[in-house]
């Protein structure tokens, strides 16, 4: 009685048999133990004298003569390298003068040649020409052409090494100049604003002082315009009496016109001039037209004491208010003129510290001017914050991962690159942001700022860990989350960007070649491709 095991083995037989008869190479091969082995396994495909085979997952043990017999014996498959009779086995192309490939089973003798040699149809179901020659050709001028890229992207790739180091030195050179700039400047604020308080007092005092003089003034002032009331009184009453007088006269005058023509008109003669002189104006007391050097000359203080006749404002020993009236009696400039004069008086060192009575003449026109004053001050205090926020962006820079110790991202830092890509434009501004806007116009949309490396899984990070960049946090999608980019780098003798895609809503990705990831260092992986 026939076992299936040997009705295959017949079948197998007689199929190997008419094979034979067309192609006795061909059907040799297939039996061959060593059939569709890769180099890396052919050990295990050699009878070492036991004429046993043992399963590659060590499960059994069977005899060599079963391997590639077209019936599946291991459970893994192994027994079967050069069939399709075993689920999930794998076959091997040789691809003599050209690259070895390893293959699923399942596609020996499926009627396709996969193998560039036709090895993986041996059972003539399709006849397979061996292609692997020109195949290597077309390998070789791709690896050249590919080299040739390499080699222009090394180049870039040390332009960019050096130019990061030229960068991190000039920053710290920045650095250092900013922090002293940042303390002369604070120092300058402490000494404006003392100059404030110092032109706030100074404009205190010369309101105070120019009540003060206005008051003086007035008081001595007052006798003389008080004497002169006086005279002018006298001389209007006496005006009065003549006036009346005159009348009186008149009156006399018109009653005594009698008689001829020559009486009458003596008499009306006589009567227009007492009419003229009482009618004419009296005489003006003229102002008081004194000087400043007259008053001064008799003017007295509240006690009656004379004002000393030295220059009091050359004496440090004397008070600011004698100074001050002193310059306002010898000068006929206006009484701003004579206080803003007292700003040379030697008592000054005796109130203001001593680091600023050296004042620049420009310090002393701003201690004299609240205005100007606070005008610098707020200048100066511009520019501090705008020297320290220069300060936090060194500081922000350094703290950046740049790539690796080489941080040789340094020298693309913010530098912007685009594509049109349908209906929208996409701008990638390294370790920046990700933007989108419609070619229909509107404004930019945020797809997300640089926030750290990596894909947007673990996984994705497999090539290396600056591979891939993330862009986050970008505008909230309507109903959906906020936009966000995957930044993928690959190998290529510029930056471009190759494509952009949104596999999930608001999820999008974008692929890019830069030379900074062909090899090399720290920032780089791998380039090779499986061919």
């Amino acid at each position: 009685m026939l076992t299936t095991r040997s009705l295959f083995a017949t079948a197998s037989l007689t199929a190997v048999q008419l094979l034979s008869l067309t192609s006795p190479s061909t059907a040799a091969s297939a039996i061959d133990s060593l059939y569709g082995v890769s180099p890396e396994q052919q050990s295990s495909y050699v009878d070492s004298g036991s004429g046993l085979f043992q399963c590659l997952d060590g499960s059994k043990s069977i005899a060599f003569s079963l391997v590639n017999d077209d019936y599946c014996d291991c459970p893994d498959g192994s027994d079967e390298p050069g069939t399709s009779a075993c689920d999930g086995g794998h076959f091997y192309c040789r691809n003599e003068g050209h690259i070895g490939v390893t293959l699923s089973s399942s596609r020996v003798n499926d009627g396709v040649c996969d193998c560039c040699d036709g090895s993986d149809e041996w059972g003539q179901i399709i006849k397979c020409t061996n292609s692997c020659k020109e195949l290597q050709a077309q390998l070789k001028k791709k690896q050249a052409e590919e080299n040739k890229v390499r080699q222009k992207a090394a180049k870039l790739r040390e332009q960019y090494v050096r130019e990061a180091q030229t960068i991190q030195k000039q920053r710290k050179v920045d650095l250092a100049n900013y922090e002293a700039e940042l303390q002369s400047l604070t120092a300058r604020i402490d000494v404006l604003k003392n100059l404030k308080e110092n032109a706030d007092a100074f404009e205190k005092y010369n309101k105070q002082v120019e009540s003060e003089v206005s008051e003086r003034q007035s008081r001595r002032e007052c006798p003389s315009k008080l004497s002169k009331c006086e005279i002018r009184e006298g001389s209007l009453r006496q005006r009065i009496l003549d006036l009346e007088q005159a009348l009186h006269d008149i009156q006399g005058q018109l009653e005594s016109i009698e008689g001829d023509e020559a009486q009458t008109s003596e008499g009306i003669v006589k009567v227009l001039e007492r009419v003229r002189s009482a009618t004419e104006a009296p005489e003006v007391v003229e102002e008081d037209s004194s000087s400043p050097e007259d008053v001064a000359a008799v003017d007295s203080d509240d006690s009656g004491a004379s004002v000393a006749t030295e220059d009091p404002c050359s004496n440090p020993e004397v008070g600011f208010s004698a100074c001050l009236w002193h310059s306002a009696s010898v000068t006929k400039q206006s009484l701003v003129q004579a206080v803003d004069g007292t700003i040379n008086w030697q008592g000054w060192a005796k109130l203001l510290p001593k680091r600023l009575v050296s004042f620049s003449e420009d310090d002393r026109d701003l201690a004299r001017d609240p205005s100007k004053a606070q005008s610098q001050l707020w200048e100066v205090e511009r520019k501090r914050s705008e020297v320290e926020n220069k300060i936090k962006d060194v500081h922000t820079r350094n703290e950046l991962d740049m790539g690796g110790s080489e941080r040789i991202w340094e020298s693309l830092y913010g530098k912007c690159f685009s594509i049109d890509s349908h209906e929208y434009t996409y701008e990638l501004c390294y370790l920046e942001k990700v933007t989108q806007k419609s070619k229909n116009g509107g404004s930019f949309v945020n797809l997300g700022k640089f926030t750290r490396w990596g894909g947007r899984k673990p996984s994705d990070t497999a090539a290396g860990a600056y591979s891939s960049m993330m862009y986050e946090n970008g505008e909230t999608c309507w109903n959906g989350p906020a936009r966000s980019v995957e930044v993928k780098l690959e190998c290529g003798p510029d930056n471009t960007i190759v494509a952009v895609t949104e596999p999930s809503k608001c999820e999008y990705e974008m692929k890019v070649q830069t030379p900074v990831v062909c090899g090399g260092g720290d920032s780089g992986h791998s380039d090779r491709s499986e061919l």
